[in-house]
């Protein structure tokens, strides 16, 4: 037996590359069969899983014929469709509700413009109530003078005046 089947041998049963050293094994070939045995423990185990997988699939192909399986899928496959149809939808209702935010706008805007000009009315009139401009002094043909308020017409004469209002 060569000397790297023996540490081989002594790396299967559980030794460590250290031990081997300390055994006189050289490191150099101590290492290179340890990688040697990594890369051959590590083939194995990739076999292995292969062979679990193979062996799923095929117990899987056998399962996928029943309907419970297949309604499952249909299932499945719903949802991810409807999951994708709301993202596909979400930027739509987004454009709608923009769209409606900016009615809302346009209408208060108009709101607004008709709530300015009552603003203006309003000002108008109490910077220039409606009979500021009838109080005047004011004297009829007959010869009554006075400040006049309403608009009236001479009893004597028949003419048409400011009502007095004598202060």
């Amino acid at each position: 037996m060569t000397k790297s089947q023996e540490i081989k041998v002594k790396l299967e049963e559980g030794a460590t590359p250290k031990e081997l050293i300390k055994y006189g094994y050289k490191p150099g070939l101590v290492y290179k069969v340890n990688r040697q045995v990594k890369d051959n423990t590590m083939d194995c185990k990739a076999l292995s899983s292969n062979q679990q997988q193979a062996d799923i699939t095929i117990e899987n192909s056998s399962l996928e014929s029943e309907p419970e399986v297949i309604a499952l899928k249909k299932a499945i496959r719903v949802a991810e469709l409807k999951k994708k149809l709301t993202e596909i939808n979400a930027p739509l209702e987004i454009e709608l509700r923009m769209q409606t935010l900016e009615e809302k706008v346009v209408a208060l805007e108009v709101g607004i413009d008709q709530l300015f000009d009552s603003i203006i009315d309003i000002q108008t009139i109490l910077n220039n109530p409606p009979m500021s401009e009838i109080y005047h002094e004011h004297q009829c043909s007959c010869g009554q003078k006075g400040i006049w308020a309403i608009k009236a017409q001479c009893p004597k004469c028949g003419r048409d005046y400011l009502y007095k209002n004598s202060l």
